[in-house]
């Protein structure tokens, strides 16, 4: 009798495992089957070897400082058209433009790439919220980015760069400095008041702490996108790594509430006129105070989270991006001490006075300065990839971009492709003369992204740069810190791509 139930007990106890096993195997089977095309597509297109789950193996085991360069060389040794899987996500990558103007006009959603959704879950934002939110947003967002509003800025520009050239002074004559910080706080703070007509030294625990946040979250993100067991949201939850994320998310909010509340003390006040050099600009000031970013923004129909969010990511990413740009152009700069004083001697042909102030005419006639911001970011672009979801399969010169996968595009190596950049290692800021843009396709160059969701702050970004880098190059000169060539500078990838060993350059005073 004993024998029987132990029989019996066996029995329940195995047809469970297999219940269990099979469940399993039908859940793979049925997770495999709706993923079909996908792995046929991904058949048929070269790549590296590639395991279910894992996903490529060399991608997978690379670790955050590794992928960079072993993106690079799959890139510079694949054909132009290539995939290769992250985790249980299908990648197609692409570097001909004609493809990249396609897929990026008419596919604009970025819901299932990993690094945006991760991004999304703690910050959603024009960078990565769904077409249907970005649509609405965008159209709201886009009066506070109009050239006449830019053009109001232009004092405020050069406020904020003679600020950041009492730093450069300090400098002088001390060896390399990474400069990056200094910049950083410059962007940043022009922002604040740009945007939000707030004074940054309000700020209670001030905006050098929320460089460190950003920084911060972007490491932790990368993180969890190399490593594939954090792209499972269950094991995620469970990391002490989404702790810290939560917790420099809401510091972050903390502080753009602060902001927003400085903001609505001054709402009603117009913009500073004594900033706004050129007075032309001023005449319809009300106008202008209403359009101004954060004003505007708090006038539509949008809660007060998405609020948060939108200025948030926008302090975030524009302060950046900037500052990146402009520490690389201090780079470049000091490795061809020729590009700086062609430079010079265009800043001398603008101004009698090489120690007044910049009006927006100046920037306006700044135009070599431009052409070399331009070649550094086809060296050095702050978003080295871009990426956005294929919605449904598309052939495109003989290659098909199956629906469920992800374009991924190499903006490093696009910009150096020798069939649109002739002598691509050789910076050459004549490049960007009308008649040699002309030659190229239009997707060829994608610094600020391209197509209808490209970046909202292109024209702002460009005004700044031009006005905070005039500032600087009149007063000083910038000799080579770490690098002596632009081949010796090595990027890594923390969600936007960074010069590996910082922005190291000496600062010598020019004389009169």
């Amino acid at each position: 009798m004993d024998y029987l139930k132990k029989s019996s007990s066996i029995s329940v106890s195995t047809i469970f495992k297999l219940s269990l096993i099979l469940l399993c195997l039908l859940l793979v089977v049925v997770y495999f089957w709706k993923k079909r095309w996908l792995y046929y597509y991904s058949s048929i297109l070269p790549g590296p070897f590639s395991l279910p789950f894992l996903g490529t193996v060399r991608v997978a085991f690379a670790g955050q400082k590794n992928i960079f360069p072993l993106f690079e060389n799959l890139v510079k040794t694949c054909p132009l058209v290539w995939r290769v899987w992250i985790g249980n996500q299908l990648y197609v990558v692409t570097s001909r433009p004609n493809d990249i103007d396609k897929l990026l006009n008419n596919f604009l959603s970025k819901e299932n790439i990993l690094l945006y959704d991760f991004n999304e879950e703690n910050l959603s934002s024009l960078f990565t919220s769904r077409v249907s939110v970005w649509k609405i947003h965008r159209k709201m967002i886009n009066p506070s980015f109009n050239q006449q509003i830019i053009n109001s800025f232009t004092g405020i520009f050069v406020k904020y760069a003679n600020v950041l050239n009492e730093g450069f002074e300090q400098n002088c004559g001390k060896g390399s400095v990474d400069v990056l910080t200094m910049v950083w706080r410059c962007t940043l703070d022009t922002l604040f008041e740009t945007l939000a007509n707030v004074d940054p030294k309000l700020l209670r625990k001030g905006n050098d702490k929320f460089v460190c946040m950003i920084l911060r979250y972007e490491r932790l993100l990368t993180e969890r996108f190399f490593n594939v067991i954090y792209h499972f949201t269950f094991f995620w939850k469970l990391s002490v790594l989404h702790k810290e994320v939560t917790q420099i998310v809401n510091d972050m909010f903390d502080h753009i509430k602060q902001l927003i509340d400085l903001h609505m003390k001054t709402k009603f006040s117009s913009i500073d006129s004594s900033s706004v050099i050129d007075a032309e600009v001023c005449n319809n000031n009300d106008n202008l105070k209403e359009k101004a970013f954060l004003n505007h923004l708090l006038t539509k129909e949008l809660t007060a989270k998405e609020v948060l969010e939108e200025t948030t990511f926008m302090f975030m990413a524009g302060s950046e991006t900037t500052a990146l740009t402009i520490s690389s152009v201090l780079l470049v700069l000091s490795i061809y001490p020729e590009i700086q004083e062609t430079i010079y001697e265009e800043q001398c042909s603008i101004f009698a006075d090489i120690d007044k102030d910049a009006t927006l005419d100046d920037i306006n006639q700044m135009n070599y300065l431009e052409r070399v911001i331009k070649e550094t970011m086809r060296f050095l672009p702050p978003a080295p990839y871009l990426a956005r979801d294929i919605e449904e399969t598309t052939e495109l010169n003989s290659h098909v971009y199956p629906a469920g996968s992800a374009a991924l595009i190499p903006v490093w190596y696009v910009h150096k492709y020798p069939e649109f950049w002739p002598n691509p290692l050789k910076f050459d800021p004549d490049r960007f003369l009308p008649e040699e843009i002309e030659k190229r396709p239009r997707a060829a160059y994608l610094p600020f992204s391209y197509g209808y969701r490209n970046c909202i702050g292109l024209k702002y970004g460009m005004m700044s740069m031009k006005a905070i880098l005039s500032t600087i190059l009149r007063r000083f000169k910038i000799k080579p810190g770490k690098y002596k060539s632009i081949e010796e500078i090595e990027v890594e990838f923390h969600f936007v791509g960074k010069s590996k060993d910082g922005y190291k350059v000496a600062v010598e005073k020019r004389g009169n």
